[in-house]
């Protein structure tokens, strides 16, 4: 195989941070360039050589190509993650003068309520997941007995969801207010002074179940099965698990709606995400219709390792 290596041109970005945080000093700020739409979108690219250059703040990264980037000041601080972002296009020539000014967000308290047979509330873990796929630990707390909690340091936009639910539940509704912020989103810029983020999770969700198969009938074992969503962009909606020695499956807590359930012989983590690989498996999946409390079964072809 023939590789031809090309000289290409790249740019420097040069700025500024501003940590009104603690108001101390930057040096233990870290700047990042992250790629932003298209392929590798949210994945980081260049860290600068060794955080922040001096008492003032300035940073340099190089070596940026020109596109579209999303540039990240992370600040650590007690335990606390502080992060300050900034959209930037990188054209045909050096970015100047960009200042990321690292902000405290707002503490936003809530509470959990059950529809149907009781659980321990204690155990659910409510997060807030960053709309830009920042890859930096998000807010998240645990919830009390009682069924409050306390999200600190929210900003910017966000997805809520709540891990740790028990068997057959599902995450239903949650809201702020007048707003339903289960579909639309988190937005501190929306969020009234005084409410409380009420989440609802059911314990009606469907089941579906069945055997995955190979061309010649026989069951698949270690097989992954995978539930789609038709809102692909919904990441709390997907469901996996992997069968049996007898190809035999079991998915649960499956909130109402329309998916495609896949079975692949092998597959990458997180591969099914990828628009342009499901596009090549589409016709491959069973369509599923799910409503509260809905039972199913679904026999599956498994789609053989390529």
């Amino acid at each position: 195989m023939d590789i031809t290596l090309m000289r290409v041109r790249t740019f420097r970005i040069r700025g500024r941070v501003v940590n009104t945080v603690t108001g101390e000093s930057t040096y233990n700020v870290s700047v990042y360039l992250q790629a932003r739409g298209g392929p590798g979108s949210g994945r980081l690219l260049l860290p600068t050589a060794g955080n922040v250059k001096d008492a003032e703040g300035s940073f340099e990264i190089r070596g940026a190509l020109p596109g579209s980037y999303t540039l990240v000041a992370q600040l650590s601080d007690e335990g606390q993650e502080f992060t300050a972002q900034q959209a930037v296009e990188v054209g045909n020539a050096d970015l100047e003068g960009i200042q990321l000014v690292i902000t405290r967000g707002m503490d936003l308290p809530g509470r959990v309520r059950i529809e149907g047979p009781s659980i321990a509330l204690s155990k659910l873990e409510v997060w807030l997941q960053p709309k830009e796929n920042i890859p930096f630990p998000s807010p998240n707390v645990s919830v009390k007995e009682d069924g409050s909690f306390l999200l600190k340091n929210v900003k910017g936009d966000s997805e809520v969801n709540v891990f740790q639910l028990p068997e057959g539940s599902y995450f239903k509704s949650a809201r702020l207010g007048e707003d339903d912020v289960l579909e639309r989103g988190l937005s501190t810029s929306r969020i009234p002074k005084g409410e409380t983020l009420e989440l609802v999770i059911s314990g009606a969700g469907g089941r579906v179940d069945g055997v995955a198969l190979n061309r010649d009938g026989q069951g698949v074992g270690g097989a992954a099965v995978i539930l789609i969503p038709r809102s692909r962009e919904t990441a709390r909606l997907y469901k996996s698990t992997t069968t049996d020695q007898n190809g035999r499956y079991i998915l649960q807590g499956i909130a109402p709606g329309e998916y495609k359930l896949f079975a692949w012989e092998d597959i990458e983590t997180g591969a099914y995400r990828d628009p342009d690989f499901l596009r090549r498996y589409e016709d491959r999946g069973e369509s599923l219709h799910v409503e509260e409390n809905g039972r199913y079964t679904v026999e599956l072809k498994v789609i053989p390792s390529t």
